[in-house]
């Protein structure tokens, strides 16, 4: 694997310990006693890390592969559009 490889799992091993510790707070009695604005942007804080982990396994998972992701954009209604990766065939 190339250095810049090694980052990228770095970087996803690190944002998944913080993304675990996260929820485990969202999860727990300290999060109640947040206020509404603060919770929701923690709320929205998770959604992103997800986002980005799910961003750097897709990377992740290229490196070791010779398959190139192709974005399949689903849009339900009344939700953002995010794209979900499937394998080219």
């Amino acid at each position: 694997m190339e250095a810049y490889q090694e980052r990228v799992v770095k970087e996803r091993d690190e944002l998944h310990t913080k993304l675990t510790a996260l929820t485990a707070f969202l999860a727990g009695d300290s999060a109640k006693a947040l206020s509404a604005r603060d919770l929701s942007h923690l709320v929205h804080q998770r959604r992103a890390m997800l986002e980005y982990c799910d961003i750097l396994d897709t990377r992740i998972h290229c490196f070791t592969s010779d398959i190139i992701p192709v974005p399949i954009i689903d849009v339900p209604d009344s939700q953002p559009v995010i794209p979900k990766w499937k394998d080219a065939k």
